[in-house]
């Protein structure tokens, strides 16, 4: 997501580096997925990208869980609209897939 945000402002790695505070080199591996980061820095770039970051309870299975490739999921999501509502007693998961979903039959027809 920083990295979609960053270019369509058509800004560098050390331009967003420079907003932030940071060298290019530390943006350079946060899009990349560097797994250790500063959570303050993580803020001052979403910050600076003027990106929302949302944090919500989410009831699991004990013990589920999946592992994510964002970068899948960034490139099945591109195109998709900026906010997708879900309908009453469906979860966020649901109301995206069906969003994918419509995406892919318009591609269709």
């Amino acid at each position: 997501m920083v990295r979609l945000e960053r270019t369509k402002r058509k800004w560098t790695q050390a331009e967003l580096a420079e907003r932030v505070g940071v060298k290019p080199l530390w943006v350079s591996e946060f899009e990349r997925g560097k797994t250790t980061a500063q959570i303050g820095l993580v803020f001052r770039t979403i910050k600076a990208l003027g990106l929302h970051l949302t944090v919500e309870k989410v009831d699991r299975p004990t013990g589920a869980g999946t592992v994510i490739d964002l970068e899948d999921l960034v490139r099945a999501t591109q195109g998709l609209p900026d906010e997708i509502s879900s309908q009453p007693g469906e979860t966020p998961d649901d109301a995206i897939r069906g969003a994918m979903k419509e995406q892919r039959k318009k591609k269709n027809e």
